[in-house]
């Protein structure tokens, strides 16, 4: 019914290797389900590219867009997708103190998101050699210092059999868990 349909604006966050088209076939199915629920589909900078950035800056950028939305100030329900969902999770834990406050998450669903990390490089078929060898490879650079402060990946990245350095190196993903002060 059209009533079931009032609701506060509904943000769409894509994940990484993506861009806003990649929400586009669950904002039509939103739109059909309540024609006139209002949503903003965000995209991170350019998309593709800028969502392998430095996470903190992802964050920032996704801030400022919203912000900017004064149908936003009242309040929003945010969904993500991937890497997208631990951004739309930094922003309530980072930015999102008080429910009274302006632009308050007033619901995050979060879709596929890693949000303990991730170690290794998912199967693929037909994974290429080169793909194996990036795999063996990124669990040596990955807490690296500028691989850190660079790489959304690598600020993702949660080795079992490395914790310690884990908890010293990674940059984005203890501070968003509360592993560490």
């Amino acid at each position: 019914s059209e009533s079931s349909c009032q609701s506060l604006p509904i943000v769409l966050l894509h994940g990484i290797n993506s861009n806003k088209r990649s929400m586009v076939p669950l904002e039509e199915n939103l739109h059909r389900v309540c024609p006139k629920l209002k949503i903003f589909n965000i995209e991170i900078g350019d998309g593709n590219r800028d969502s392998f950035r430095n996470l903190w800056k992802q964050l920032e950028m996704f801030r400022q867009q919203i912000v900017r939305e004064p149908e936003l100030k009242e309040g929003f329900h945010l969904i993500a997708h991937s890497q997208g969902g631990l951004t739309a999770r930094s922003y309530v834990e980072m930015y999102d103190e008080d429910s009274s406050a302006s632009f308050h998450v007033h619901t995050l669903v979060t879709l596929g998101s890693p949000h303990r990390g991730v170690d290794g490089i998912p199967y693929l078929p037909n994974n290429s050699s080169i793909i194996e060898w990036v795999d063996d490879e990124i669990k040596d650079i990955a807490y690296a210092k500028y691989v850190q402060a660079t790489l959304s990946v690598a600020q993702m990245w949660n080795d079992p059999l490395r914790m310690s350095t884990y908890l010293a190196r990674n940059i984005y993903m203890p501070v968003l868990n509360n592993e560490v002060e």
